[in-house]
């Protein structure tokens, strides 16, 4: 809803409360407010012959035109002669421009109302998301990716530190009675062996 002091005010569709504004951009009373089709964008209207288009969710203006000349750097002229309250204005249904109509009774075509930066007015929000959850997914895999190489790094050198624990291949390519570490009862085993050997001898 428009305002007599130019900010819009948006409002809760079920419960009717005030959910944000769009404040700063114009310098009369606001009268028109149009949604873009899939709802990322609003364009506003007023007595200053001024249309600004919002990103709603920053509720910042990303782009701005009037009817007749413009008067600062980033504004657009929609139509020509002297500027006139805006009296409406309509979407493209399937592309990217703005039909505004004054009070006059002139009618401009504003094209790409919308910076190419930024998703179209008529982007489907379902693709949307799916292209952002596909990037985060990206970048999800890359850090997993990242973790699983840090573990086959520690699980080698644990392996690594571990391996003269136990025995071996001997130079001949069998497998050797024991390590550099038996433990007990390797030298148990091999006390006894000794023995058997002094008895028979």
């Amino acid at each position: 809803a428009g305002s007599a002091d130019g900010d819009v005010a948006l409002y809760e569709r079920l419960s009717w409360e005030v959910s944000s504004y769009l404040g700063g951009g114009h310098r009369g009373p606001a009268n028109v407010v149009v949604f873009s089709p899939n709802g990322l964008y609003a364009a506003t209207g007023g007595e200053d012959a001024c249309v600004c288009v919002w990103d709603v969710a920053k509720q910042t203006i990303i782009s701005k035109a009037v009817t007749g000349p413009a008067s600062e750097k980033d504004e657009h002229s929609v139509s020509p002669g002297t500027g006139s309250t805006i009296s409406s204005i309509a979407w493209h249904p399937t592309g990217n421009s703005l039909a505004v109509a004054d009070e006059s009774g002139r009618v401009g075509v504003w094209e790409e109302p919308v910076p190419a930066r930024l998703p179209s007015p008529t982007s489907d929000l379902e693709h949307l998301r799916h292209e952002g959850a596909a990037r985060k997914g990206k970048g999800s895999k890359a850090l997993q990716a990242a973790g699983a190489s840090l573990i086959d790094d520690e699980a080698g050198e644990d392996s690594d530190e571990g391996g003269d624990s136990g025995g071996g291949l001997g130079e001949d390519g069998n497998e050797s009675e024991g390590g550099s570490s038996g433990g007990p009862g390797h030298e148990h085993e091999q006390r006894g062996k000794r023995a058997r050997e002094e008895e028979e001898e």
